[in-house]
């Protein structure tokens, strides 16, 4: 069963229109919740003026900042700074040069200054949504406006506007790793140094599903709900429960089925916690449901980043020193360090580098805060090695896959430390890139390039390698019981947001117990019965989950082994369990594993009768390394008339480990490249300088790549195994994402060569390539 492409068991529920989202929910008595938004990026609040809100019709409370506050709650503790990628007992940045590790809590409802465009200032309760929403329209608020600011560069900057005051120039933190001084020894000395700036762009989440919450209190007993798609229930639960004062088993929170999460839904948002303390004010259960233009403004966003990076190499192409400043924009508050934590880790790659020295600085700024998005900080390490590697291939006059060549962890270098702490213990980086290429038909490109330009077009290829290092939340839990009618019942602190759990956990167990898989159930996203569990983030759903699937089933076979001895009349050593059944090779007499759940039901344990269920529960604390890693190879073509980019072909070779569903881990693979296609040509995300305006605020300025711009794919799985896990999985999640950016700027740097060596701005939209084109002149153009 592993290792099959099964058609997804979950698919004809959504496909029929069966899913169940947060919005198809109602609760008895429900009313509308509706957020009046500041406009402004950065302004204190000098009053706010709630009358006439308060007399609108179906209203039945306005909210503000200070009736929380004064109400004893606090605002919500992220826990912004992740802890460590190889040892989870201490936090990824431990130290930081401003002599503190800025944090902050998060308020549902603003009390004296707002930070950003979209923060909530009032929230109004209404019997509609209609009503809630016009009655919005009538608080009056009183702005004294400030200055903002946007860019994380200028943040810095000595008399920049200031968003915090724990947070002297916008400084969350500045953190430096390895040893920046032999770097620049090394720099003095060598052959050639490359210096490059890149500017990672802001990216929007664009889930299908627009968020929505609905929160419930029940005064009788004192207890709490909140239903609302997540990325893992749990997490959230703790973070109401603290901010609310209450016990946690005073609250339910649920996740049901999630359009799409890619990381922005695992912290905890504003108006989750905002619906559960309304519906305690009220009297009433409480729902919101965002639109999409809420969600431009308001939904947490991914990447933006600096990195001033320098390369220092041999005459030979030897890389022989990295030297990188990385400079990451958080927003208003400061929700997730993981990004600069996951992209500092894999600086280097799949690349031998002797030294490494990066400085690291978080920075506030008048935008929506930044949280970890597909890849979370990968995708552009891998952007900036990729891109130095090329501009190096260029200026020492070497092919640019026998620069990666000299440089790559050779096979017999394993296991690896790479200069940041990480240890490979798997991957032919290669041997993935030899594929590729052939592939690709890499060695055919010339001809090809000779037939665009015949054409009037200018056609570009590269080359790019990846690895990965998922982490996550160092905490999961499977609950596995065998039923007396033959269920098989999962009970997984990760849950669903399109990855197909129902169908990769069944695949699993069928492996193990030898069930059919109708018979095996999942259940997820209510803490009524998820005890704990870190949720889908990071690759870490089938390493974590899997494994513990693996080692419950193996306690359930233990357990049930004994009994079946005793109905057999035999010893439990001399069974064998196959198929489901445990067997006695002696005799040929066997008995089921349903039959011995029902007789445990029945009659009990043979050492303790009170236990009337086949049941085992596991958990893991700690973490489980495990490298994904590949090579991409993209061959694009430009109008050099219009600046538009034609995707032609796309070859992906990606080692996730053991694939339990390749047909799964294609999907994977097709949605995220997707995005990095996205991020790399088209979703540009405009925050006007000094006001904090958002330009770009809907689908018709902010561009989402549609299917035609999608490329023909050639995707292979190859695998050089891990011993990390039992399954041998590293993940799948985002390989398509991770190298996306890097190999279409490189191969748009390969096709516009002729003009220049200048970086694109990213996104490289039409008019960007054009302009880059026509800079050159009449004559190059």
């Amino acid at each position: 069963m592993i290792g099959q492409p099964l058609p997804r068991l979950e698919d004809r529920r959504f496909v029929t229109g069966n899913g169940r989202y947060t919005d198809d929910i109602s609760v008895e008595g429900q009313v509308y919740a509706s957020f009046l938004r500041s406009p402004h990026a950065h302004a204190r609040i000098l009053s706010i003026d709630t009358e006439a809100a308060r007399n609108a019709p179906g209203v039945l409370a306005v909210l503000v900042g200070k009736d929380y506050v004064d109400g004893g709650y606090q605002g919500v503790n992220h826990h912004a700074n992740p802890v460590g990628a190889v040892d989870h007992t201490i936090p990824a940045f431990e130290e930081s040069l401003t002599g503190y590790i800025f944090s902050q809590r998060h308020m549902p409802l603003v009390v004296d200054k707002v930070r950003h465009v979209g923060e909530a200032v009032a929230m109004v309760i209404a019997r509609t949504a209609r009503e809630a929403r016009d009655a919005s329209e009538l608080v009056q608020v009183d702005y004294d406006v400030l200055d903002a600011v946007v860019r994380a560069d200028d943040a810095m900057l000595d008399g920049a506007p200031q968003l915090w005051d724990g947070a002297p120039n916008n400084l969350c933190f500045e953190t430096q790793f390895g040893d920046r001084e032999a770097a620049q020894k090394i720099f003095s000395t060598a052959a050639h140094v490359v210096r490059r700036e890149f500017r990672i762009s802001r990216t929007v989440n664009c889930q299908m599903e627009p968020r929505a919450a609905i929160g419930d209190y029940d005064a009788a007993n004192d207890f709490y709900t909140l239903i609302s798609g997540s990325q893992g229930v749990t997490r959230q639960k703790q973070q109401v429960a603290e901010a609310l004062k209450i016990p946690a088993d005073k609250l339910r929170v649920v996740s049901p089925d999630v359009g799409g999460g890619f990381g922005s839904r695992t912290p905890l948002y504003m108006e989750q916690l905002a619906v559960v303390w309304a519906a305690r004010q009220v009297g009433r259960p409480v729902k919101w449901t965002g639109d999409r233009s809420e969600a431009f403004l308001t939904d947490y966003q991914g990447r933006d980043a600096i990195v001033r990076a320098a390369m220092a190499f041999s005459a030979e192409g030897r890389i022989l020193a990295i030297d990188h400043e990385w400079i990451g924009n958080v927003g208003a508050h400061p929700v997730s360090y993981v990004p600069m934590s996951n992209g500092t880790r894999v600086l280097t790659s799949v690349y031998d580098v002797p030294n490494t020295a990066v400085r690291v600085s978080a920075v506030l700024s008048n935008t929506v805060p930044v949280a970890p998005y597909r890849g979370a900080g990968r995708p552009e390490a891998m952007h900036v090695m990729e891109r130095l590697l090329d501009i190096a291939a260029r200026e020492l006059q070497l092919d640019r896959v026998e620069i990666r060549r000299r440089n790559m962890v050779r096979h017999d270098m394993l296991p690896y430390r790479n200069p940041m702490g990480l240890t490979y213990d798997s991957g032919d980086f290669p041997g993935n890139m030899a594929q590729a290429l052939k592939l690709s038909d890499w060695d055919g490109y010339a001809a090809r390039r000779e037939a665009s330009r015949a054409n009037g077009k200018l056609r570009g290829i590269a080359v790019a390698n990846y690895i990965e290092a998922p982490v996550g939340a160092p905490r999961e839990r499977i609950e596995m019981t065998v039923m007396p009618d033959g269920v098989i019942d999962i009970v997984s602190g990760t849950q669903s947001q399109g990855q197909g759990h129902e169908t990769s956990f069944a695949q699993v167990v069928v492996s193990q117990l030898g069930v059919p898989i109708e018979a095996i159930r999942l259940r997820t996203g209510d803490t009524d019965f998820v005890k704990n569990g870190g949720g889908t983030h990071s690759d870490r759903s089938l390493r974590l989950g899997g494994t513990l699937l693996v080692r419950a089933a193996a306690e359930i076979i233990e357990s049930g082994q004994a009994v079946a001895a005793a109905l057999l009349n035999t010893n439990a050593d001399k069974l064998r369990f196959a198929d489901a059944t445990f067997c006695d090779a002696a005799t040929g007499r066997g008995v089921s594993l349903v039959d011995v759940a029902r007789h445990i039901a029945e009659h009990g344990m043979p050492h303790d009768d009170t236990i009337r269920v086949l049941h085992s529960a596991k958990e893991f604390v700690g973490r489980m390394p495990a490298h994904p890693t590949g090579s991409v190879v993209c061959e694009l073509e430009v109008n050099p008339d219009t600046g538009d980019v034609a995707l032609l072909n796309y070859t992906s070779v990606d080692d996730v480990g053991k694939p339990i569903n390749p047909m799964i881990v294609d999907g994977q693979v097709h949605g995220g490249l997707a995005q990095g296609i996205g991020q790399a040509l088209s979703e540009g995300y405009y925050v006007e300088s000094g006001s904090g305006q958002v330009i770009s605020g809907s689908y018709m300025d902010y561009g989402v790549p549609r299917a035609g711009a999608l490329p023909p794919l050639t995707i292979a799985l190859t695998e050089d195994p891990t011993l990390g896990n039992p399954l041998g999985v590293k993940g799948g999640g985002e390989s398509g994402i991770t190298p996306a950016t890097a190999v279409i700027f490189n191969a748009l740097a390969d096709a516009l060569a002729e003009f220049g060596d200048e970086e694109l701005t990213m996104p490289a939209i039409p008019s960007a390539i054009w302009e880059f084109i026509h800079r050159a002149g009449p004559a190059a153009a």
